[in-house]
């Protein structure tokens, strides 16, 4: 029994940390009697407990996950770089696994979401100062040139950017 305890120890203690249940029992404590029941009793309880704590987990993490993306894509949403393989590299993930990912948490895909969200930085920026010049929007907002903030305008909202600007 000793040697039971000593090997499933350092696991449980690591296992425990990783889902945040710092009380867990230790496997000391099933040393204190000497009945098999009551020792199996007592591990049921902790593996029990051990699975409870896996399951919130797995309910948890896709909220968490959407948040760190949306969070990644925010911050480098300027960055005219900004592309898929540089997103899932920061997430340690290959480019397919982490469109899916993001399409699956988010509701969109990844480029989508970044010109959306682009265009909108775009209409806040004409909103604030009507007259800025398309080219600085486009800088300021990722895109290399006016031509693409156009594009994306068109493709997002139907209108190009000049229109736009008139209907404000």
């Amino acid at each position: 029994m000793l040697g039971l305890v000593s090997a499933v120890e350092p696991t449980l203690e690591e296992v425990g940390t990783a889902l945040g249940l710092e009380d867990l029992p230790s496997p000391e404590c099933w040393l204190q009697t000497k009945e098999v029941t009551s020792i199996t009793l007592q591990i049921d309880s902790v593996l029990e407990t051990l699975a409870e704590a896996s399951a919130q987990q797995r309910i948890n993490s896709p909220s968490r996950l959407r948040e760190q993306f949306l969070q990644y894509a925010e911050s480098h949403l300027t960055d005219p770089n900004l592309n898929v393989t540089m997103a899932a590299e920061s997430f340690d993930m290959s480019p397919s696994y982490f469109s899916c990912l993001f399409k699956k948490s988010v509701g969109a895909g990844f480029l989508d979401y970044v010109h959306q969200n682009r265009v909108r930085l775009a209409e806040e920026k004409m909103q604030a100062n009507p007259a800025l010049p398309l080219k600085d929007i486009a800088e300021q907002v990722g895109y290399t040139t006016p031509l693409a903030l156009n594009r994306a305008f068109r493709k997002y909202e139907g209108v190009p950017p000049s229109v736009f600007r008139k209907q404000m």
